[in-house]
């Protein structure tokens, strides 16, 4: 009786073990995670560039269709052209206005139909122009908390389409 009594206390494991076991996890995770963080935001970029394609692509549709793009609203977001694009898409108006991120800002658009002559023809040039604001919801280098607005984001998007010019080929 008194050698089962010995076994049962020396069975399962001491508190030095557990501690030692999670260290090691502790040190392990801290090691992992920017790995697998960096992965999963790598992963919400192709989606995010998956999904702009196939809205490029129903706005090319589009263009070729009825001779012209989705005019824009007075901010440039999207959600004023969605309608549009979601008859030349198999996506869903909010798959269109929210990004991979799901930022409370939709996506932008901006279109340009410049006219130029080809062969003795005046011949309409759309460009259009899908943007997100990414992960931490803000344009170029400025977060949610120390910067992104609304104007800073509009002049950005403004200077890829400073005139008409600068789409001379």
């Amino acid at each position: 009786m008194k050698k089962n009594i010995q076994y049962m206390r020396n069975s399962g494991y001491s508190m030095p073990d557990v501690l030692i076991a999670l260290t090691i996890i502790i040190i392990l995770s801290t090691i992992v995670y920017p790995h697998v963080s960096s992965y999963l935001n790598t992963q919400k970029e192709r989606e995010e560039m998956t999904v702009q394609a196939e809205i490029v692509k129903a706005l090319g549709i589009q263009a070729v269709e009825t001779g012209r793009l989705p005019n824009e609203n007075a901010n440039h977001l999207i959600d004023a052209a969605s309608d549009d694009i979601a008859d030349y898409s198999n996506m869903s108006k909010e798959e269109i206005e929210t990004d991979a991120w799901n930022n409370i800002n939709p996506r932008y658009y901006r279109q340009l139909t410049v006219t130029r002559t080809y062969r003795d023809v005046e011949v309409p040039i759309h460009y259009a122009f899908v943007l997100s604001l990414g992960e931490r919801g803000c344009w170029g280098t400025g977060t949610v908390t120390d910067g992104c607005d609304a104007a800073a984001i509009d002049a950005s998007v403004t200077n890829l389409l400073q005139t008409e010019d600068d789409f001379q080929t």
